[in-house]
């Protein structure tokens, strides 16, 4: 028979912090697991080695330089080339979405779709991921010009305990799609279709890769 032992002295809000330390005192206990594989096999540096073992700039030969010397961004996340163009459109955290020529010398961004009064940027979180649709721009596949936009969004009103100024308390991660002006090539904020809106009660593990597969279904990482 299960008991509830109280002590003298001691009131309920006491008893309530106690049992609150001491399930989260057991909580913690689960990330002490070793889970992982039984008998792991070491890799070596760089892909076991089928890379060059010594870093960019060493005796290899190898260097490094900026891919778009005349263009700058405010922490990129993704860079993912657009369909049957020659642009690349590239996210940030922010929620900002620029559009760049492939070009070396490319000079200038095109403003591709602002998020950033409905992204949440917060520890781990803000804009995360972006894919095209498979049939994106083909001309046999009228209405398929979609953007599919995977970020961590803040409702309009949203409210936060006191000492979380962090903000990632009332957000959400969210999948949606939007349609893409084929005469301005640039997106449509209107047309969202919010697909996927996941209230987040955690403060990491957002996840954000995302890709169509050879199945044609959209494949999205999200972290617990």
């Amino acid at each position: 028979m299960n008991k509830l032992v109280t002590y003298p002295g001691l009131g309920r809000s006491a008893l309530r912090v106690m049992l609150i330390a001491l399930i989260s005192f057991l909580g913690m206990g689960m990330f002490l697991i070793d889970y992982g594989l039984d008998n792991p096999e070491p890799v070596g540096k760089f892909i076991d080695g089928n890379l060059p073992d010594n870093t960019p700039g060493g005796v290899t030969g190898w260097d490094v330089e900026p891919a778009f010397p005349n263009v700058t961004f405010n922490n990129p996340m993704y860079v993912v080339p657009q369909p049957t163009t020659n642009q690349l459109i590239v996210g940030q955290r922010d929620g900002v979405i620029w559009r760049i020529t492939d070009d070396q010398n490319t000079s200038g961004k095109t403003l591709f779709l602002d998020l950033s009064n409905t992204t949440a940027v917060v520890w781990d979180g803000g804009m995360l991921g972006l894919a095209f649709h498979p049939e994106f721009g083909q001309s046999g596949s009228p209405n398929k010009d979609y953007v599919y936009i995977y970020y961590c969004a803040r409702p309009a009103g949203a409210s936060f305990p006191p000492g979380f100024t962090n903000g990632f308390f009332g957000t959400y991660l969210r999948l949606s799609r939007f349609e893409v002006n084929p005469a301005t090539n640039v997106v449509d904020p209107a047309s969202e279709l919010q697909m996927i809106n996941i209230r987040l009660y955690n403060g990491s593990h957002r996840g954000g890769g995302m890709v169509f597969g050879p199945d044609d279904y959209l494949w999205l990482t999200i972290g617990i």
